[in-house]
Parts: structure tokens; sequence; C-alpha cells
């Protein structure tokens, strides 16, 4: 029964290891470069992110090993995409910007073209 128990928990581990976002452990080693917008008030930080499972070694092959946060001014967090998201070298560099207008929104490389977040 006991070795059960310990088999059916290192399954468990294991399972949970081969699916393990890399954008859990963001750090800022892993800074590639950051953007302000025009008023100064937010920034966005892209990382890159390192392999550290099965899942981040896929996202590495597929390109897509590039990740960010959307911060304010004092550095709290606004806003993260999904953990298991993530983009290329080129659409991080190239396609996330800051657009002011009647409302300031994030624009970000998403699955089929951009994606938007509102900042209020």
């Amino acid at each position: 029964m006991k070795n059960k128990k310990m088999n059916l928990g290192l399954i468990v581990l294991f399972i949970g290891w081969v699916f393990l976002p890399a954008t859990l452990f963001i750090k800022d080693e892993s800074k590639a470069f950051e953007i302000t917008d025009s008023s100064k008030s937010f920034k966005v930080i892209v990382y890159h992110l390192g392999v550290i499972s099965p899942l981040s070694l896929y996202k590495y092959l597929k390109d897509e090993d590039y990740y960010f946060v959307l911060y304010d001014i004092e550095g709290n967090v606004i806003f993260k995409p999904s953990l298991f998201y993530g983009t290329s070298e080129m659409g991080a560099y190239d396609s996330i910007e800051f657009m002011d207008g009647d409302k300031k929104e994030l624009f970000y490389p998403g699955d089929s073209g951009h994606d938007s977040f509102q900042i209020n």
C-alpha cells in the first residue's frame, strides 16, 4: 500500500514537472529588454526564458521562449499573460508596444495576430 502511494506521488510530481512553465521562474538575469510608455507611467519588461522542463524545451524549440510582464511606475505587476504564453524573439522586439489614444493599450503578439490589454 505504501509503495502504491509513493509511486502515485512520483507520477504526479513527474507530470507536474513535464508541464512546468518556465514563466513561473522569471528573474532579473533573464531580462532581455524593457519598453516604457510615453508618459513614463508603465513599463514592459521582456524576459528570455530558460529550459527547465519538457514544456519549456518545446517552447524553446518552437521559438516561443520570450515572456513579458507589465509593471506600473512603482514596480507593481499590472498584467501578465498566461503562464503558458510565449513569443518569438522577433515578436518580442517588434510587436510589443504601447498605443496612446482615448485609452492607453498595450499590444502584444497573440495566437492569431495581436492581442491587447487596456491600461487604466
